[in-house]
């Protein structure tokens, strides 16, 4: 993939120095069954969003309905976005209910992601890396970033479990690289 490699092969290596800095932060261990429930409603959800939003992207506006090559890529880029997805939720930490907290929490989310945008825009502009799309989509990455932010409080809230919206997290990443990025 043009430019969506780059920005995995990023978040990849971002996400595992980030889970490695973030560890000891980590919520306590919850008894298996509760975790392997709630992870199964992450990956529910998960799927069913992306599903459903590809589905009435392509209806309305843009053809982003993944085809064979994009499938094959996807459960790589899955794989890849867990340890950012996982290093994001530890970062955050445990989400509160307050109206407050929920806004709090989502802008030192953004301010996360915005450090890392910065990192990959002056990659482009030092380097000349040649990587176009990631500048060009800018806002369509920040209105993304939103979404996927908010359902993944709202699953970490309803279930109780990191994991669960790391799971939910990493799908919508996954979904959106492979979608969005043209395939070489």
């Amino acid at each position: 993939m043009l430019s969506g490699d780059y920005l995995a092969s990023f978040l990849l290596v971002t996400g595992l120095i980030g889970a490695a800095w973030f560890w000891k932060q980590r919520p306590a261990a919850q008894p298996l069954s509760h975790t392997a429930r709630a992870v199964l409603a992450g990956l529910i959800v998960g799927i069913a969003i992306t599903a459903a939003g590809a589905a009435v992207l392509t209806w309305k506006a843009t053809d982003v309905w993944l085809n064979d090559a994009r499938w094959l890529r996807f459960p790589f880029l899955l794989v890849a976005m867990l340890p950012y997805a996982f290093a994001e939720e530890w970062a955050l930490g445990a989400p509160r209910s307050s109206a407050i907290d929920v806004w709090r929490r989502l802008l030192r989310a953004l301010a996360l992601r915005g450090i890392l945008w910065a990192a990959m825009l002056l990659a482009f502009l030092l380097l000349h890396s040649n990587q176009i799309l990631i500048p060009l989509l800018t806002l369509f990455l920040a209105l993304v970033s939103v979404a996927q932010r908010l359902g993944a409080d709202a699953l970490r809230r309803r279930s109780g479990s990191a994991a669960a919206a790391a799971v939910f997290s990493a799908i919508l990443a996954a979904w959106y690289i492979a979608a969005v990025f043209p395939l070489m």
